[in-house]
């Protein structure tokens, strides 16, 4: 999942991680929570957007993977799992029906239509 932020974006990638983790904490569980994501490794990788190199904290676990940065005046917040960061490259999408149209496809397959 590719985001962008009006917030910082740490704020929202801090949201996803807390998301990721199960049901909504109160209370002490919340702090302790919360503690742990802040005391969670960061470590920074250069991610191509648009060709061009930006710097992205990233946090990853064995599950998921969560990366933020600033470029352009946005902030940019990923997400993923099932496959690594490593050799993600950002591009701006202009028309967006040949993946609707794959999406579409792929849904008439899992519906066994023709």
């Amino acid at each position: 999942m590719v985001q962008t932020a009006t917030a910082e974006p740490a704020v929202e990638a801090r949201n996803l991680r807390l998301s990721a983790g199960g049901p909504s904490l109160t209370g002490d569980d919340l702090v302790n929570r919360l503690a742990e994501l802040d005391s969670e490794p960061v470590r920074s990788l250069l991610i191509p957007v648009e060709e061009t190199p930006v710097s992205f904290n990233i946090w990853a676990n064995v599950a998921r993977w969560v990366g933020t940065a600033s470029h352009q005046g946005l902030g940019l917040v990923l997400s993923g799992r099932g496959f690594a960061i490593d050799g993600v490259e950002l591009q701006r999408v202009r028309d967006i029906e040949p993946y609707l149209r794959g999406r579409r496809e792929q849904i008439r397959a899992m519906r066994h239509e023709g």
